[in-house]
């Protein structure tokens, strides 16, 4: 942080400060990436000019560190002002709401979103998405999920981990099967969220379809990832049949050098 109070000193004597909101919007980040919070604000309420940049930065700063209604008050002044808030800045609040009791501001947030049609953007909808889910609101994270135009693999494993802690975890797997049809390609995460619901259904059928899943991408750090999980189910399930099969293949992998 040494170099950065020297850079500070520096932009403050060239006038860069009080040229463009580039320098000072830098500056913020810099102080908030290292917790210095306080500071950060100082900036941004010095900064003469500011860009919508500047204003996400520092909603951005405040939601990452727990101050929830300063971040809503700012939003409220940004919208007051000449600026338009972008779908970047819902992310940032968004992200803040983790409880039941946040739904309807969450609720309220969404209704933004799609008045100025930012639920059309990945970012936002699978942000959405997520809040739902830890807002502990299945209704309409499914009526969410089902609506959404478009759905990426952040999509899915956000709904994945919300149905395989449910009751019915049989349905993770039948996601992961839709996710083929429609052309989304599963990671790392897809397979540990199925492989957990299989574990809670304890039927083998379901672990052995994973794992020829897995096997079928040809990623060995794909495999190196998942397997593990895969024996770990195995062994909650009892199921040592396939446990021997994946030790024998992962052995297989390793004198081959494939892993």
């Amino acid at each position: 942080m040494d170099r950065g109070c020297m850079l500070h000193a520096l932009i403050l004597k060239n006038g860069l400060f009080y040229g463009d909101p580039y320098a000072g919007t830098a500056l913020l980040g810099l102080f908030g990436r290292h917790g210095f919070v306080d500071e950060a604000i100082r900036i941004f309420e010095a900064l003469p000019k500011k860009s919508l940049i500047t204003w996400n930065s520092i909603i951005s700063l405040l939601v990452c560190h727990g101050f929830m209604v300063e971040s809503l008050a700012l939003f409220r002044e940004l919208m007051s002002s000449n600026y338009s808030f972008s779908g970047t800045t819902l992310v940032s609040l968004l992200a803040g709401f983790t409880g039941e009791e946040d739904l309807e501001l969450g609720g309220q947030l969404h209704g933004l979103a799609i008045k100025n049609c930012f639920d059309i953007e990945f970012s936002v909808s699978n942000t959405l998405l997520n809040m739902y889910v830890k807002c502990l609101d299945d209704g309409l994270s499914e009526k969410l999920f089902e609506e959404m135009p478009f759905r990426d693999v952040v999509s899915c494993n956000i709904m994945i981990g919300r149905i395989a802690k449910g009751e019915r975890p049989e349905r993770a797997l039948m996601l992961l099967l839709n996710m083929s049809i429609d052309r989304v390609f599963p990671n790392q995460t897809t397979y540990v969220r199925v492989i957990n619901s299989c574990a809670t259904l304890r039927i083998p059928t379901y672990g052995e379809y994973v794992h020829a899943k897995v096997i079928k991408t040809h990623s060995s750090m794909m495999f190196l990832w998942v397997v593990p999980w895969l024996i770990s189910m195995a062994n909650a399930a009892y199921w040592m049949l396939l446990v021997a099969v994946l030790m024998k293949y992962m052995t297989k992998m390793l004198f081959h050098g494939m892993l």
